[in-house]
């Protein structure tokens, strides 16, 4: 039985879909956490977002909202905002911290400034790329400084390769260049107080965890391999140091990577609004834990109204 009564969290805005290039990962995450609220019993309205947000919202009896928006206004602080101005809790990190994880490059700088590892990066067009390059080696990894999902990441292994890397990943926006990492990829996941169980990602192809292989059946998502008990609780305490470094609360997922040569781990970015589809790194996450999905979405919901 579940500790929580399902009136507590009131009538949910269950808020999805919206006009970002992840529109459609939205729409997965939305109809798998609908699932869930359903099972437990949470009364709730799904609301596909759009520009006009504001009035979608405003004048309706909501007691929280359940953000499943990933990308643009949904995870850049906008709509956390709205839902401030109009007195809505909500389940994702508050507005600050919504707008500097967007920012891999801005996140990047705050852990710089607090000593906690992170690749050199730079911004493509505000320093010279190719000095980065020269300076660092390659290879590098191009990708959106402000997009989720691996669109637009490209791994890139000589000068030849730079100006197609950089052509595709502007499309997004404006575009990073970050010393590439060789080696195991990790993601620790947080809701409140909880760091649920490191994760390792396997690609179905390759190395590059591309928009494609993130989204494959065939990409692994398991408990991590070769990695000892010291080197958990590192991640985890790395995780949660990150997380508080740019004021995030109530839930997020933290990227990490091992380096192959010297077993260091280093931070990538924050996702302040984790995906939620069956095969999503939360929600796996979050079954190692002990937790299936509607308990998930119960104790993302505690987090977010007094319970």
């Amino acid at each position: 039985m579940s500790k929580y009564d399902p009136k507590q969290f009131g009538h949910v805005a269950l808020l999805k879909g919206g006009t970002s290039s992840e529109r459609d990962i939205s729409l997965a995450s939305a109809k798998h956490v609908a699932a869930a609220l359903r099972a437990a019993q949470v009364q709730f309205t799904e609301i596909d977002i759009d520009e006009m947000c504001i009035m979608q919202l405003s004048g309706k009896e909501f007691d929280c909202a359940f953000i499943a928006l990933h990308g643009g206004a949904g995870e850049n602080g906008t709509v956390q905002a709205i839902l401030e101005v109009l007195h809505v809790p909500y389940t994702s990190p508050g507005v600050k911290a919504s707008a500097i994880a967007m920012d891999k490059m801005r996140t990047k700088w705050i852990w710089e400034a607090q000593g906690l590892p992170t690749p050199p990066a730079c911004i493509v067009r505000k320093q010279n790329v190719h000095e980065f390059c020269a300076e660092h080696g390659f290879p590098v990894a191009i990708k959106p400084m402000q997009d989720g999902s691996s669109l637009g990441v490209h791994k890139v292994t000589c000068t030849e390769e730079l100006s197609a890397a950089i052509v595709d990943a502007e499309q997004y926006g404006e575009v990073m260049c970050e010393k590439w990492v060789e080696g195991d990829e990790f993601t620790v996941s947080i809701v409140g107080e909880h760091v649920l169980p490191m994760i390792q990602i396997i690609p179905d192809q390759g190395e590059l965890l591309d928009f494609r292989s993130k989204y494959s059946p065939d990409t692994q998502r398991i408990a991590p391999k070769n990695v000892t008990d010291a080197d958990r609780k590192a991640c985890a305490l790395l995780a949660k140091q990150a997380f508080d470094a740019i004021a995030g609360e109530r839930i997020g997922r933290v990227d990490i990577l091992r380096d192959n040569a010297t077993g260091r781990f280093y931070l990538i970015e924050v996702n302040t609004v984790p995906g939620m589809s069956e095969n999503s790194l939360l929600p796996v996450a979050a079954r190692m834990y002990g937790w299936d999905m509607p308990r998930l979405c119960l104790e993302i919901l505690s987090n977010t109204v007094a319970v």
